[in-house]
């Protein structure tokens, strides 16, 4: 009876407040939704457009037909009244000349064209089918994508900062042979050719960081990269027998991935998030696979190594607050004895 009651009230609850947030123009959430994207980094940007295209199994442009019709006829009319509101709730921070394609009930085949979904078939590839308004996200993204010069130039200061974590912790400087895993638009790689450093992109789809293999030989490689890569991986076990197999001795992996304890809050706001670390959680994960911890830091970007030094109890809230600050952890750990048996 109070559960039927519970549940009853949460009903109404939910209605109550989307038929409300009808009332407010669609204006205020574009504009909203435009000033946070303006106040996002290069690096920020290039990760949510890889993220978007990673989740929706999109890796080139689709333009939706001219049947198609646009958000300006996404009314609340035309549709069941939860699916709508459901949708809504991203559709209305866009512009209503963009295009939307629905498939609401039960759905059994992948779409033809990327829609939005109310169910998809477990036995088939899934390509097209979209839980949430990830394709026009995804044209957002394509529309508003920053030049190469911005990109490599955000990449360069990452480089500089692992660069010097590795001077000032190890007494040399990064160079020979890298593997950026993840790696997005490459623009990491594309940095690291502008020095010498020759780099290898990998990333979905054309490898599962789960289950496939790196295709170089055994202690081959000097440094692997793993960008806000790591939290997208259920099983890490295969990619980091691979990072230890084409390792050189002293050879050095860098993570960067969010801090749990610093962004619980927001973690799962990214649906593709779908492993959280710590500090000690990270370090663990390297001393698994017999790697050798040298740093795990906040992750700021060429910041003093003032705040590095700081008491462990304040560095981590310190780093979130500082202007050009993170929440983010990087880590670095270094292959240099033998795999235990």
């Amino acid at each position: 009876m109070l559960s039927s009651i519970k549940h009853r009230n949460n009903k109404q609850k939910y209605y109550l407040l989307n038929y409300l947030s009808l009332l407010i123009p669609n204006f205020f959430y574009r504009n909203n939704l435009r000033k946070k994207l303006n106040s996002l980094s290069d690096f920020d940007f290039d990760y949510i457009k890889n993220r978007v295209n990673y989740y929706n199994k999109i890796n080139k442009e689709i333009k939706l037909n001219k049947d198609v019709e646009s958000l300006n006829n996404f009314k609340i009319k035309n549709f069941h009244r939860t699916y709508f509101f459901d949708t809504y709730q991203y559709t209305r921070f866009f512009e209503k000349r963009l295009k939307l394609k629905t498939l609401f009930g039960d759905i059994t085949h992948s779409p033809d064209v990327p829609s939005i979904v109310k169910s998809r078939p477990i036995n088939e590839n899934n390509q097209n089918s979209i839980y949430k308004i990830m394709d026009l996200k995804e044209n957002y993204a394509l529309n508003h994508s920053k030049k190469l010069e911005q990109s490599l130039q955000l990449n360069k200061r990452l480089f500089n900062t692992y660069n010097r974590i590795t001077q000032k912790k190890l007494g040399r400087t990064l160079s020979g042979i890298n593997i950026d895993l993840g790696c997005g638009d490459k623009s990491f790689t594309e940095y690291l050719k502008t020095i010498d450093i020759i780099s290898y992109p990998y990333d979905y789809p054309s490898f599962d960081i789960e289950k496939d293999q790196l295709e170089h030989k055994d202690e081959s490689i000097d440094f692997v990269t793993m960008n806000a890569v790591i939290e997208h991986i259920k099983n890490q076990d295969n990619i980091f027998k691979e990072i230890r197999r084409v390792l050189k001795k002293n050879g050095l992996v860098f993570v960067r991935t969010p801090n749990w304890q610093m962004d619980q809050k927001n973690f799962y706001n990214d649906p593709t998030h779908v492993k959280p670390y710590t500090p000690q959680s990270l370090k663990q994960t390297f001393e698994l696979y017999n790697l050798k911890t040298i740093f795990i830091e906040p992750g700021l970007i060429e910041k003093s190594w003032f705040w590095w030094q700081l008491p462990e109890k304040i560095k981590w809230i310190t780093a979130s607050l500082i202007k050009g600050g993170s929440k983010s952890i990087t880590g670095l750990a270094m292959k240099d004895y033998p795999r235990k048996k």
